[in-house]
């Protein structure tokens, strides 16, 4: 949670690269120029990475998206990793031609089936939980495994995957952490294992690696549904049971949906009733009913994949999931549905913000608002993302109230250095809505608890220089300029220079 509006530059997509790359600073650099410039050395390239830039194809960001990358691009000395998912890496490429002049793609699939059973048992061991090898591999060879269940339940055929997708990997680790208390027995899985229905943590066991998006009440859904006692579909299937249904019933929570009916509709739509995998051409606004907002939440979370072919874009299943949704569609009926928890919700803001759904970011803040009216750690996150809503609409009074409100809170909890980055959100606003006076004070007081923050100077310089004060504008511009003549502090001040001197004479 971090009020937008203290970051110099306008595009959104700059001041999310920014804070991403310098997370442990109250504020981040001025530029993208100026950050890659001083972090690089002639004798020792950059490597900088940009993540989930899919991203930037969300929402209204073509301009934005395009900025980015004319900034990115003759940065020297500079090795760029850019991540995005398939369905996205033509667009990124008919957009990076003539900027990139040499680009060498990489698949980042998931796991061979023998790094699977691997990275399965090696975390275990470490931990004093040893898994047969021939567990492992068992478990890594079902989950790259696609069965085709029909509506009895029956396997009509099978299909070997090339890779494990990490996320079940993960969930399968999970359930045989949870379900095999150390020191009792073998692991769920094998022949001679008695599985239980309960799914709880040993007493006193840490979960390494646990699941960001959690588990549903008494754990994964299923999970213990092994009846040949040695067949590891149980395991897997019932692990990944589990994370769907919470992916499943967050999405719809998220977009105030029936999970339920939103699990139905995938079975109905995506599965076939022989079990067969089906497809979705996607629509302008809506696929099949269903809104695309909702499809793009449910691609986020590995739940559904996208493809694409002559431009048009179709949602087919996520990898290894036919069995389990058929099986969670046929139970969703009795099963618990959470609350979506008001952290949660934040979440929910914030994944709406990526999105550019800034109408559904500000109900879920509101709601924490209103909801959460005790909690100040809520309301401080909650007030900075409708802040960051406004900004984004150009509601820059509205944006300074809410910053307000979040700097009162902040102050009673003697947060000096997130007092400063407010300060310096709200006498940006000020200084942006023409309130030059009060844009001072607040810079002063932000640059007072952010001494080497140099952003915050440049922009008191500004202030100063608007109400005539060239002189103490030019004073601090002096101790935060650089030697580069394209330097912000440095065109400033040689501005201001050149003014006074016309004036002089």
């Amino acid at each position: 949670m971090f009020p937008e509006a203290a970051i110099p530059s306008a595009n959104p997509l700059v001041r999310a690269l920014l804070r991403s790359w310098v997370p442990d600073t109250s504020l981040p650099p001025a530029g993208v120029h100026r950050f890659l410039r001083r972090a690089g050395r002639p004798s020792r390239p950059v490597l900088a990475a940009v993540d989930q830039l899919e991203d930037a194809y969300a929402g209204d960001r073509d301009a934005a998206r395009r900025e980015l990358l004319g900034l990115l691009a003759p940065a020297r000395h500079v090795h760029l990793l850019l991540c995005i998912r398939d369905d996205w890496l033509d667009a990124f490429l008919g957009e990076a031609e003539g900027l990139f002049p040499d680009i060498a793609l990489f698949g980042l699939g998931g796991l061979a089936p023998a790094a699977a059973a691997e990275a399965l048992g090696r975390p275990l061991r470490d931990a004093g939980r040893v898994v047969p090898p021939a567990t492992a591999e068992a478990l890594a060879d079902d989950l790259a495994t696609e069965r085709i269940v029909d509506e009895t339940g029956r396997v009509r055929a099978s299909e070997h995957l090339e890779a494990v997708q990490p996320w079940q990997l993960q969930a399968t680790c999970l359930w045989l952490w949870r379900t095999w208390p150390q020191g009792h027995g073998a692991p769920p899985g094998t022949p001679s294992a008695v599985t239980s229905s309960a799914v709880t943590p040993a007493p006193g066991d840490p979960a390494p690696g646990a699941l960001a998006s959690g588990d549903p009440p008494g754990g994964p859904v299923g999970a213990a549904a092994d009846p040949s006692g040695g067949d590891p579909s149980g395991v897997t299937d019932g692990a990944i049971r589990g994370v769907l249904w919470d992916a499943i019933w967050r999405v719809a929570a998220a977009f105030d949906h029936d999970p339920v009916r939103l699990c139905g509709w995938l079975a109905t739509h995506l599965v076939a009733p022989s079990g067969a995998a089906g497809t979705l051409a996607e629509g302008p606004a809506e696929t099949a009913g269903m809104p695309n907002a909702v499809l793009r939440a449910l691609v986020r979370r590995s739940v559904l994949r996208v493809t694409v072919s002559g431009g048009a874009r179709t949602y087919v299943l996520g990898h290894r999931l036919l069995a389990p949704l058929g099986q969670l569609a046929r139970q969703a009926g009795a099963l618990g549905v959470p609350a979506l928890g008001l952290s949660d919700r934040l979440r929910a803001a914030l994944e709406a913000l990526a999105d550019g759904d800034q109408s559904r970011a500000e109900r879920h803040a509101r709601h924490v608002v209103t909801t959460a009216t005790h909690d100040l750690r809520l309301q401080i996150d909650a007030h900075t993302i409708l802040g960051n809503v406004a900004f984004a609409r150009g509601q820059l009074a509205v944006a300074q109230d809410a910053y307000q409100r979040v700097l009162v809170l902040l102050e009673t909890q003697r947060d000096k250095a997130s007092v400063g980055v407010m300060l310096a959100a709200i006498g940006r606003l000020s200084l942006s809505r023409g309130d030059l006076p009060a844009a001072q004070g607040l810079l002063r007081a932000a640059a007072a608890r952010l001494p080497a923050d140099r952003s915050i100077k440049v922009e008191l310089a500004r202030a100063l220089a608007g109400t005539g004060q060239r002189t103490a504008a030019v004073a601090i511009l002096s101790t935060v300029m650089t030697a580069a003549e394209d330097d912000e502090a440095h065109a400033l001040h040689r501005d201001l220079v050149t003014e006074m001197s016309d004036h002089a004479t």
